[in-house]
């Protein structure tokens, strides 16, 4: 009994990290632009990233290109790129815009970030 106790507690465990969402906050190190499908997938990864779902392997974010909010996004990201100034990111615990990067929620810039 108390051996499936253990299992039970470290298979909940592994269900509970692989749904944590992350975020990140700093200087955006890095930009890749992926085509993909019709659209383009904006990749990307900052300084000072916490926590990640388990498919986020890489340590990076990604956005789909094919809306207006990936769009501007990706225009925020490179003008904080090109600035050295910071961006705040909130991830949403999802790989389903590239397999092994966070799929975004948001960001932000300004204090915080």
């Amino acid at each position: 009994m108390k051996k499936a106790l253990v299992a039970l507690g470290l298979l909940l465990g592994g269900v509970t990290n692989a749904s944590g969402r992350g975020f990140g906050g700093g200087r955006v190190t890095q930009i890749i632009i992926q085509q993909y499908g019709s659209a383009g997938v904006l990749i990307f990864r900052v300084e000072g990233r916490g926590g990640a779902p388990a498919c986020a392997t890489t340590g990076r974010f990604a956005v789909p290109l094919s809306g207006a909010s990936g769009r501007a996004m990706y225009a925020t990201l490179q003008t904080q790129f090109a600035r050295g100034d910071t961006v705040g990111v909130d991830g949403l615990g999802t790989c389903n815009t590239w397999p092994d990067s966070e799929d975004v929620n948001y960001l932000w810039i300004g204090p915080g970030s």
